[in-house]
């Protein structure tokens, strides 16, 4: 008997210690790749994405890391995670039909259970690794992972559709009234006189309307409504009794050598619960006698356990126009630091990264400033969550 099992032994054998350095391979991998990531969370956003056009996600992934640099390397990595995963349930299964090979104990049954768990495993393997071969045989543009086309979308100032400045005329829109009851001579109020908060039919567009964008003196319109600030926008962040900022300050840093100053321009009282702010500058005097202006950031004071802690923000233009900026984090990723106790090397290294609000934005032929900052939860920003080194 002895002479029909020794071939289907040394088989058994084989795939087992094929599927034990398989695994014992994988498990070093993954050991590794869990120390990387333990050392990775050490670290803040900024020194684990060394280029600042790159995503920090939040969660790090095996194969993925922290740090990718837009979609289609996210889908990639994420594919290649996946091959991975299939990789190590397919030794799993060999391993399981070669157990039940061996202790099959000539059981043509069992063994034949065993030749199909471990020849189901093999195929749904190979199936894994040639899909990238299938796709590419249905449409190789299934494996580009590209994304073409796709422009750069533009935020304009106070999102709206704004009267034409190509000469048309416009005529106020009364309501319940039909454009085909508007006489032609009606049509008299150019783009200049289009009033802030109210809505226009246009000359020659068959019902087509627009918003009017003028102020009376020297207001800005946003958002249908006329203010005197230069700087405003609105507040979000994820807190259960809604309270969140409790002032929003405009500063400027100054350079004189090697230190640095920090100088008030505007602040608005936010009251805990407000969801917008509005701020009017004051560049009077501004880095007199303390040197070189550097630029402008946001500082708040988040509302954390009944206190009033100070935070930095670090500004980003989401528009090329440079009109509408926002920000979801903190200066020099420093979650629980006043910026007013910033070292010269971390206000060096925030003047590097470019999170400062450039200093031509806020020049007198400029547009108003959208501004509009964003919180994650608040237990974020507290200084027991110790972000900043």
């Amino acid at each position: 008997m002895s002479k029909y099992f020794v071939k289907p032994k040394s088989k058994i054998f084989f795939i087992l210690i094929l599927a034990i350095f398989i695994i014992v391979g994988l498990g070093v991998f993954v050991i590794g790749d869990e120390v990387f990531a333990q050392d990775q969370q050490a670290k803040t956003p900024q020194e684990i994405c060394k280029d600042a056009s790159d995503i920090w996600l939040q969660t790090y992934i095996p194969g993925i890391g922290q740090c990718v640099k837009g979609f289609p390397e996210y889908l990639r990595a994420l594919y290649n995670l996946f091959i991975g995963v299939v990789g190590i349930l397919a030794v799993i299964m060999i391993m399981a039909g070669g157990f039940q090979w061996l202790l099959a104990a000539g059981n043509t049954q069992r063994i034949s259970g065993a030749k199909t768990t471990i020849i189901s495993a093999i195929m749904g393997l190979v199936l894994a690794l040639m899909s990238y071969t299938m796709l590419s045989l249905i449409n190789p543009k299934l494996t580009i992972l590209q994304l073409r086309g796709i422009k750069k979308v533009t935020l304009k100032l106070a999102l709206g559709n704004f009267c034409p400045k190509d000469g048309k005329n416009m005529v106020a829109e009364s309501i319940g009234q039909s454009v085909q009851t508007i006489p032609a001579d009606a049509y008299k109020i150019s783009s200049s006189q289009a009033e802030c908060g109210k809505t226009y039919f246009i000359q020659g567009e068959k019902g087509n309307t627009c918003d009017g964008t003028k102020c009376p003196g020297s207001k800005y319109c946003y958002e249908r409504m006329c203010f005197e600030e230069k700087i405003f926008g609105k507040i979000s962040c994820q807190t259960n009794d809604g309270k969140c900022v409790d002032y929003v300050h405009l500063k400027a840093l100054c350079k004189k050598g090697n230190d640095f100053n920090v100088e008030e321009v505007g602040s608005d009282n936010t009251d805990e619960r407000d969801v917008s702010f509005k701020i009017k500058p004051d560049y009077a005097d501004i880095c007199l006698g303390d040197g070189e202006l550097k630029g402008f950031f946001m500082r708040i004071e988040v509302k954390d356990n009944g206190n009033d802690d100070d935070r930095g923000l670090a500004s980003s233009s989401i528009s090329d126009d440079g009109n509408y900026w926002q920000s979801n984090g903190p200066l020099n990723g420093c979650y629980d630091k006043d910026p007013d106790t910033f070292s010269p090397d971390e206000w060096n290294q925030v003047v590097q990264n470019k999170q400062l609000l450039p200093i031509d934005i806020f020049e007198e032929n400029k547009l108003p400033l959208v501004y509009d900052i964003i919180l994650g939860e608040r237990e974020a920003w507290s200084v027991e969550h110790g972000h900043c080194k």
